[in-house]
């Protein structure tokens, strides 16, 4: 069942967390125009009001997989990123993106035949393509548990650390970054 863009993806139950982190979209990037466009709706409001709680990160959902041809969704995340990236900017808020790593059992709006970023690596590229510096790679608890443990630690070493927007995952053991 497609999520209409009042279904959002969290739950009221959520705890909060040690992060300040609120979606930004109540859909994925990559939805149709008419759904994105009705997603925007407020969109200044709820920046503002993440920065009046002292939310400092936006998240927002890619799609791993689309029905647009692989380069024409790439081009149009790339769009949609920077928007959003710059739009949370004027508000002190950084953007955060998710890439979607499950393969399977995806909902229809998060799914399609044409391969966007699915993994932390690709998702990485595709910001370094959009060339924004207000957005960034999304690493949650869902990505350690759901990862090959011993793979993750070389997926995240990928992610420049201006990329990397939520820190809490350095923390972690054999997370831990060299820095130059």
């Amino acid at each position: 069942m497609a999520r209409s863009p009042a279904t959002p993806y969290w739950s009221a139950s959520s705890r909060a967390t040690a992060y300040a982190t609120g979606p930004v979209l109540p859909a994925p990037l990559l939805v149709d125009p008419d759904t994105y466009r009705a997603c925007l709706d407020g969109l200044d409001e709820r920046l503002e009001a993440m920065a009046a709680l002292g939310c400092t990160v936006a998240t927002t959902v890619l799609n791993p997989r689309s029905p647009l041809a692989t380069l024409e969704a790439r081009a149009l995340a790339r769009e949609r990123i920077a928007h959003l990236a710059d739009a949370a900017e004027t508000h002190g808020v950084r953007l955060a993106v998710e890439a979607v790593s499950v393969r399977d059992g995806l909902p229809p709006d998060l799914d399609g035949p044409h391969p966007v970023a699915d993994s932390l690596p690709a998702l990485d590229e595709l910001l370094h393509e959009t060339k924004t510096g207000n957005a960034g790679v999304l690493a949650d608890s869902f990505h350690w548990a759901a990862a090959d443990r011993s793979q993750l630690p070389q997926l995240w070493r990928h992610v420049p650390p201006a990329r990397q927007s939520l820190a809490d995952l350095r923390a972690v053991q054999g997370i831990v970054r060299d820095r130059p």
